[in-house]
C-alpha cells in the first residue's frame, strides 16, 4: 500500500533548480535509502516530502491528496521528519525531548496516558537513550542527540519516516542499531525514507535505493542493480570496491577519479 507519493515534483530556488521533477513511491513495509552526492537535492526533496518546503512543480500525495491540503494535526501523526544533524535549542531533558514525539496524539483533556508513557520508555531503550534520561539534551555529544531525536521520532509511532543522514555522526555500534530499528519500523508496517552517505548500510538494510544526482533519479532499484561500478563512478566521482560477504551487499569507495594523476 502507497503511504507517501511525489508526483513530478520539483523545487526551484533563486538562481538555480534543486529539484527536476522527481517521482517516488513510498509504500507501507519498505526502507528506502535515498543516496546521491552533496547537492543532489537530497534533503530539499525530503523537506517538500513532509510539506517544510513547497514544490515549484507537481505535489506531494499524502493519503490519497495534496498533502499541502491534508490536515497538519493528521500530518504530524502520520508523518514524522528526522532533519540531518539533529538540531535542538531547548534545555529540556532528554525524556522530555523524546516525549514530545507523542504531542500530535494527545488530547487537551486526557493529556499523556500510561500507554503514551510505555511507548516513551520503550523507544527510550530502543534508542540507548536510558542512562540519560534526565540529562539535558543540550549538554549531550552530537552523536547521543541523534540517538534521542531518533527516539522521540519513533515515539510519534509514525506510519511514515523521513531521515535525513540519520547515522552521520553515530559510532558503528550505534549506526547498526538505529538501521536496525528503522528496519523493523518499515517490515512492521511503516514506510521508512532515509538519506544515505554510507553505501555499505544503505545495501544492508534498506530494500530498495534511490540514486538521485542534479535533482533528478538517475537509478532506483535493488541495492545490487543501483550500487554498480559504472553508475557509481559517474554520479560520485569515485571508484567502488564492491561485492558480498555472507548476505550482505558492501560498496567501497576507493580512489577519487583522477586522484593518481592531480
Amino acid at each position: 500500500m502507497r503511504v507517501l507519493e511525489a508526483d513530478q515534483v520539483g523545487v526551484d530556488f533563486r538562481t538555480n533548480t534543486a529539484l527536476g521533477q522527481v517521482s517516488l513511491r513510498l509504500s507501507a513495509g519498505e526502507m528506502v535509502g535515498l543516496i546521491g552526492p552533496n547537492g543532489a537535492g537530497k534533503t530539499t526533496f525530503l523537506r517538500a516530502l513532509v510539506g517544510l518546503q513547497s514544490p515549484t512543480r507537481g505535489k506531494v500525495i499524502f493519503q490519497g491528496g495534496d498533502i499541502a491540503l491534508a490536515n497538519r494535526k493528521v500530518i504530524a501523526r502520520a508523518i514524522s521528519y528526522l532533519p540531518s544533524g539533529a538540531p535542538c535549542h531547548w534545555p529540556l531533558s532528554v525524556r522530555r525531548v523524546v516525549a514530545l514525539g507523542r504531542l500530535p496524539h494527545l488530547t487537551s483533556r486526557e493529556g499523556a496516558t500510561a500507554h503514551d508513557a510505555a511507548i516513551i520508555d520503550q523507544v527510550m531503550a530502543q534508542a540507548d537513550v536510558v542512562a540519560f534520561a534526565d540529562r539535558q539534551v543540550t549538554t549531550l555529544s552530537s552523536g547521543e542527540r541523534m540517538r534521542v531525536m531518533v527516539a522521540r521520532a519513533l515515539a510519534q509511532s509514525p506510519k511514515v519516516l523521513l531521515a535525513d543522514e540519520p547515522v552521520a555522526t553515530l559510532d558503528p555500534y550505534h549506526q547498526l542499531r538505529v538501521m536496525d530499528l528503522l528496519a523493523r519500523l518499515a517490515h512492521g508496517g511503516s514506510g521508512v525514507l532515509a538519506v544515505m552517505h554510507d553505501l555499505s548500510l544503505a545495501a544492508r538494510f534498506c530494500d530498495r535505493l534511490v540514486l538521485l544526482v542534479d535533482g533528478a533519479i538517475v537509478a532506483q532499484g535493488s541495492p545490487d542493480q543501483v550500487l554498480t561500478p559504472d553508475r557509481l563512478r559517474e554520479a560520485y566521482g569515485v571508484d567502488v570496491i564492491s561485492g558480498k560477504a555472507g548476505s550482505h551487499v558492501y560498496a567501497l569507495p576507493d580512489d577519487p577519479e583522477n586522484a593518481a594523476t592531480a
